[in-house]
């Protein structure tokens, strides 16, 4: 099914976080060339189509730039020992909304 691009990249984005093996394979990809690559197959084998330039545009998006080197945000997080970059559930926020700050999240 050929659907419009923000859809089809929504559908393209659930089938890939309710595929586990899909997963898996990006997990282990060090590259984002190879996201692509490897993202363009999934979606061309279930008949989704998304053009390479919106692939790698989300793809960009949804991945950090990393040369294999922590950030300093990185080094702080693991200096004070946090396991992830949410400290407490209450930077969270609920509904969207960021309680510690009192505005909503991106």
């Amino acid at each position: 099914m050929s659907i419009s691009s923000a859809p089809a990249l929504a559908t393209l984005r659930t089938a890939i976080l309710s595929d586990g093996p899909m997963m898996a394979t990006l997990a282990g990809l060090k590259d984002r060339e190879a996201m692509v690559v490897a993202i363009a197959d999934f979606a061309a084998a279930r008949s989704l189509t998304v053009s390479r330039d919106e692939l790698a545009a989300a793809v960009a998006a949804e991945t950090p730039v990393t040369d294999g080197e922590l950030t300093d945000d990185d080094l702080e997080l693991v200096a004070a020992g946090a396991s992830s970059k949410v400290s407490a559930p209450s930077d969270t926020g609920f509904g969207g909304v960021n309680l510690r700050e009192g505005k909503r999240n991106p």
